[in-house]
């Protein structure tokens, strides 16, 4: 994965640090991706922005079923 684009967000929701992520891959953009990588959420802990530069390998997991839409969502497990 060429993370020259992938940007991790940290952003503060319902009294909880959030990390989400966003890039292009093969030509689509890919917004709002939930982040449970431990060495993320351990070293980007202040509110912001922050881009990754660099060539990166990224492992995807799906989470279970979301009752309140019937869907499943993707999530950044770890990056390396």
């Amino acid at each position: 994965m060429n993370n020259s684009g992938l940007k991790i967000h940290v952003k503060f929701s319902y009294d909880k640090i959030k990390h989400k992520a966003s890039f292009t891959y093969n030509g689509n953009y890919y917004d709002d991706i939930s982040i449970s990588d431990v060495y993320i959420k351990n070293n980007y802990r202040n509110v912001g922005t922050y881009i990754i530069r660099g060539s990166h390998y990224a492992v995807f997991s799906l989470t279970g079923k979301f009752e309140q839409t019937g869907k499943y969502y993707k999530m950044l497990a770890q990056l390396f």
